[in-house]
């Protein structure tokens, strides 16, 4: 079995996780719950542009009591390798959507051996939908029966008025990732600051504390003096932030022939970062062969971590369990 030095996201209690080899054999880790029979339909979950998995522990954990749950870490991400040694590295080399669309071809193929006898569906927020969604439009892959998109961040064609936003606002995203601090204090110091910003106000607090914990890791450099570190660089977020400007992928979904569920935020309310992404949901919608549409209200392109219950509450009607 492959190894890499970086932890998991999620719990061992919770999941067990393996490496896979990505696209330009990049290590990406994988988990499957322990709840998992073999016998329930499967879902594949992808998360955010600098999360992973383990922030999302509250939501798969419901999942997994009528489904088997899946999920993993993006290139740069959480528990899975990074593949450029220097922070000021060329990570726009390294984090296209083709190179994460590849990887997540070796995600889906790995759980799929594990799963050929069950109905396989997926369901991700924000930058995982863009790999799946290449993956399906551009490689002609998507062995799923539906797809629930919460929020892909794809930049539309030239043709549309909003191809121009698009580009503005991924700028200002990627500039402003490049300024995060890299080291934090320990994740519940992290989690209590974080609460007391109204951006997060909306955020359920296991949530909020799923998602600090899941975005630290422990740094064995003496000389950070807080002892935590961000397991994204700023760097390659900011390179996925660029890469959703390809207008290529939304193209691609005419070729997406799956049931695709893209869901929108409320654009009225304002989130954490400035977000083009949910006025294009109803134009990739409208783009994708079967795709349809729908709005999560009083939320904004965090939604997961905001309203969890609705986002279960579609990802089982996408799927149609009882």
């Amino acid at each position: 079995m492959t190894e890499i030095k970086r932890a998991p996201s999620v719990s061992a209690d919770v999941a067990e996780d393996w490496v896979v080899m990505g696209h330009g054999d990049v290590g990406i880790r994988c988990y499957g719950w322990r709840t998992n029979t073999g016998k329930r339909p499967a879902l594949v979950w992808g998360h955010a542009n600098g999360f992973s998995a383990g922030a999302y522990t509250p939501i798969l954990n419901v999942l997994a009591e009528k489904l088997d749950v899946f999920a993993y870490d993006m290139r740069c991400h959480g528990g899975s390798e990074d593949p450029v040694s220097d922070s000021d590295g060329d990570y726009d080399a390294v984090m296209t959507t083709d190179c994460l669309a590849l990887d997540f071809l070796a995600v889906v193929d790995a759980i799929r051996r594990d799963t050929f006898r069950q109905p396989l569906h997926f369901a991700g927020h924000s930058a995982s939908c863009l790999a799946a969604l290449r993956l399906a439009g551009a490689f002609g892959h998507a062995p799923f029966n539906s797809m629930t998109m919460f929020e892909p961040p794809m930049a539309p064609t030239p043709d549309h008025a909003l191809h121009a936003a698009a580009g503005v606002l991924g700028e200002v995203l990627s500039r402003r990732a490049t300024k995060r601090k890299r080291h934090l204090p320990d994740p519940a110091t992290f989690a209590a600051s974080l609460a007391e910003r109204d951006a997060f106000a909306r955020w359920r607090p296991d949530m909020l504390q799923a998602f600090a914990e899941a975005t630290l890791r422990p740094d064995a450099d003496p000389a950070n003096a807080t002892g935590w570190t961000l397991r994204c660089e700023p760097a390659a977020e900011a390179a996925v932030y660029r890469t959703t400007m390809d207008c290529s992928t939304f193209k691609a979904l005419s070729a997406c022939t799956r049931p695709i569920l893209f869901v929108e935020s409320d654009p009225t309310i304002q989130g954490v970062a400035p977000s083009w992404a949910t006025r294009v949901q109803a134009l990739s919608a409208a783009q994708a062969p079967n795709g349809s549409l729908a709005r999560i209200d009083q939320t904004s392109h965090m939604m997961p971590f905001e309203r969890p219950d609705a986002v279960l509450a579609l990802i089982t009607k996408s799927i149609a369990i009882l």
